[in-house]
């Protein structure tokens, strides 16, 4: 799964409702490191094998 957990909890209610240019350009380059990030640890997996395992993920 692609994510920024540290960035989301980082940020607050009000930057997660008003969608100000500063934070999608924020939120946007975020996105960028985290798939630069998956694609090397999992981009040959894709399509082949599972890349989440939902029990690791909620326990």
């Amino acid at each position: 799964m692609v994510a920024d957990d540290g960035l989301m909890n980082d940020l607050n209610v009000a930057t997660k409702t008003v969608p100000l240019p500063s934070v999608i350009g924020q939120l946007h380059t975020a996105g960028a490191a985290a798939v630069e990030t998956f694609l090397a640890e999992f981009g040959d997996d894709l399509g082949r094998r599972q890349t989440l395992t939902l029990r690791d993920m909620f326990a």
